[in-house]
């Protein structure tokens, strides 16, 4: 073929209408393409499953885990007396209402009152107006404080102890951690709110868990029986110490060594003061 024939035969290809579109689909295929390719991340693992509950929340009405079915949840524990780390927590949760807010029913955000005899609910529901809460997305709840300790101590793996003295305010102590959980009661992480990235890294676990199929499943409830409730050793997934039930030595104090001896995971969730 000679130059000039070479020549015609470009300028009709660049004259083609079909040239110009076919680089246009080849462009704009290259984003999907890469996505396509791009490793779908690992959902976070199971740590434990949550027990059943059933509270009021700031409208007075009755709000438990059957609300809550087949949706990922966040959980926070405040109290509206707090002037220390809660105001920090809530402000944190607002920003995962915002930002999660996209997520529609398919995820939900619960804080329970450490200091229930106190929050009722029309507390709560002040306390909820004043942080510009969304009752589609965000429930506070409140209930009897033995049942309420039950659920936070036991179920969510979470700190949260009673003030020796009624009038000391600021000494209830309670875990400043979120608690990521899926649509079928499980734990899936654990997220320090003193952390920076804690919102980031909670977000991104959630979305896995709402758009990865196959990122939630059941797990038999035997599987903790055997593997305990420590689950995986990665960040935001081992279940911060309650400091209940742990060996003691002889002076009354935890006895670390041997839990570190023995390869459990020591881990202290961060309390207010």
């Amino acid at each position: 073929m000679s130059e000039s024939e070479t020549e015609n035969l470009f300028v009709r290809w660049v004259g083609n209408p079909w040239f110009w579109a076919l680089w246009v689909v080849l462009i704009a295929s290259m984003p999907l393409s890469r996505a396509f390719m791009a490793e779908v991340p690992e959902p976070p693992p199971v740590i434990a499953i949550v027990p059943e509950f059933e509270y009021t929340d700031q409208h007075g009405e009755a709000f438990g885990t059957d609300r809550l079915a087949g949706k990922v949840w966040v959980a926070n524990f405040i109290f509206t007396r707090c002037t220390t780390i809660c105001p920090i927590f809530t402000d944190k949760m607002y920003e995962v209402q915002h930002r999660g807010k996209n997520l529609g029913d398919l995820f939900h955000l619960v804080s329970f009152s450490v200091d229930p005899e106190y929050d009722t609910p029309e507390v709560l529901k002040a306390y909820a107006d004043k942080h510009r809460v969304s009752s589609r997305m965000w429930s506070f709840l409140t209930g009897p404080i033995d049942e309420v300790k039950d659920t936070v101590v036991n179920g969510m793996k979470i700190t949260m102890e009673e003030r020796e003295d009624p009038e000391q305010v600021q000494s209830l102590l309670h875990g400043s951690h979120f608690v990521l959980v899926d649509a079928f009661r499980q734990i899936r992480g654990f997220y320090d709110a003193n952390d920076a990235d804690a919102v980031d890294r909670m977000l991104m676990d959630v979305k896995i868990l709402v758009n990865v199929k196959g990122a939630q499943v059941p797990m038999d409830a035997s599987h903790f029986a055997t593997q305990g409730t420590t689950g995986s050793q990665e960040q935001g997934a081992t279940a911060p110490s309650s400091g209940e039930g742990e060996p003691t030595n002889e002076e009354g104090e935890p006895a670390a060594d041997e839990a570190e001896a023995s390869g459990e995971a020591v881990l202290e969730a961060p309390v207010d003061e």
